[in-house]
This record gives C-alpha cells, structure tokens and sequence, in this order.
C-alpha cells in the first residue's frame, strides 16, 4: 500500500468509528432509561400516613386494661373499639401507675417508661387510665410523675390527643384515698393543659355490684359500663373527625 493510501486509510478510520457511537447512542440512552425505571420499580413504597385509617385510640393503663382475671378480650379498651370506629391499642400491667412500677423482676414498669412504646401505633388520642395504685406514694410525688408522663408524651407524639382518667371510686379502697390520688392528677393535669375525665365525680360504677368479690376489678358487666362512660366523655370533648354519630356509645 502506498504512503497516500495509508493516509486515506488513516483519516477514514475515525470516521467510520464516530459513525458507529452515533448509532450505538439511541439504545445507549434506552438502555440506560430502562436501568432507571428498574431502580424506581425498586424503591420501597412510602408507609400510609398514620392520619388514615381508623382513627387510633392508644391505652396505657393498669388492671382495668388487661382485664385482670376476665382478660383482654372483656376489658373496657376492647368494649370501646367494639362499640366505635376507632382502633384501640393497649399497653396494661396489672399493678403499675404513674409512680408504682409494678414487678420489675416480671418486667413491669411505670407509665413514663412504657410511653415511647405508643410511637409505632401512630395514635390519634392517647388515654392514660389510673391509677389507684398509687395510693401509698406522697401527692406531690404522684403530680411529679404525672406531669414528666405527660411531658414524654407530648414530646414523642405531639399531634396526639391526651387525655387522663383518673381513679375509680372501688369499694376496696378508702375515698379519701382515691381523691388524694385525683387530686394530685387535677393539679398535674391543669399544669400541663391535658384533659381531665374524673370518674369519682361523676360516680362512675357506683354500683357496688359492678366489682368483683375483691371490691377493685369490675365484673364484664362493669367494663361495659366503664367502656360507656370514656366513650361519652371522648365524644362530648370531640371524637376524631372520622367518627360518625355518638349514637354507637350507646350499643
């Protein structure tokens, strides 16, 4: 082959080379669109918004919430999702309140403690329930705890609704042992703007026979009714939107 030969050869070879990145381009950039749509496939779906759904009622409580001997199924946060729209979550420890942890060797702890356990359940209204457990702690102790509890709570979930239910008038107990309890759960509750429901006020099971032979754990028929009396109340201070008429506290 001659010099001038060569030197067309040479020239023509980038030539024929761009030619080819041209046609190789189109199913370079389809190929690379066909990477990203696999990878967006791929992605994890976002999680549902916790405001959809049936709205979350979220229990922490003691006894009353387990249901003791009667178990979860017949206690009042049962009764309550039964009877309304809502989804009801319980955390119960027989024995515990604001300052009594109950038994720590079987795992119990107090309310404070179990709060960051509610964080999952994306609650829309978190009712503290109790507790006459207390009795044997100083008042200015009880408020203490109430208001740190009401604290943690407004921290870990601060679109949440709180509310507090305070002790039952049982016959077991001494009035004026209850109201030393309720009393301090009024100064805590008004301190930290939380919704107050007082049963002893509003004599909530004053009937004796809605206890059991203990005189401290309401019989079925007594979580029925305990179960009215907190859904009347919820409603009257404003059910979540959701909600439908307050004619299913009735059922």
């Amino acid at each position: 082959m001659s010099s001038s030969s060569t030197a067309l050869a040479t020239a023509s070879t980038p030539d024929r080379r761009t030619s080819r990145d041209h046609r190789l381009r189109p199913f370079l950039c389809f190929l690379a669109a066909l990477l990203l749509a696999g990878c967006a496939t791929a992605s994890p779906e976002p999680e549902p918004s916790p405001t959809t759904g049936a709205p979350v009622l979220y229990v922490l409580g003691d006894s009353y919430a387990t249901g003791f001997t009667h178990g979860e199924d017949n206690a009042y946060p049962e009764v309550i999702e039964d009877r309304t729209c809502w989804d009801v979550e319980v955390d119960g420890e027989d024995g515990t309140g604001y300052v009594n942890p109950g038994s720590r060797k079987n795992g119990q702890s107090t309310y404070l403690e179990r709060v960051p356990r509610a964080v999952t359940a994306h609650p829309r209204i978190v009712l503290i329930q109790g507790s006459d457990n207390d009795i044997r702690y100083p008042s200015d102790q009880i408020a203490r705890a109430a208001e740190r509890t009401y604290d943690a709570v407004r921290a870990t979930l601060p679109d949440a609704r709180l509310v507090a239910v305070g002790p039952v008038q049982v016959p077991a107990v001494p009035l004026p042992q209850l109201e030393r309890v309720r009393d301090a759960l009024v100064q805590a509750t008004a301190a930290k703007d939380v919704q107050f429901i007082d049963p002893i006020a509003l004599h909530w099971l004053s009937d004796p026979r809605l206890f059991e032979a203990d005189g401290a754990h309401p019989t079925l028929r007594g979580h029925r009714q305990l179960a009215s009396d907190i859904i009347r109340q919820l409603w009257a201070a404003g059910s979540p939107t959701e909600c439908g008429s307050t004619s299913s506290s009735g059922r």
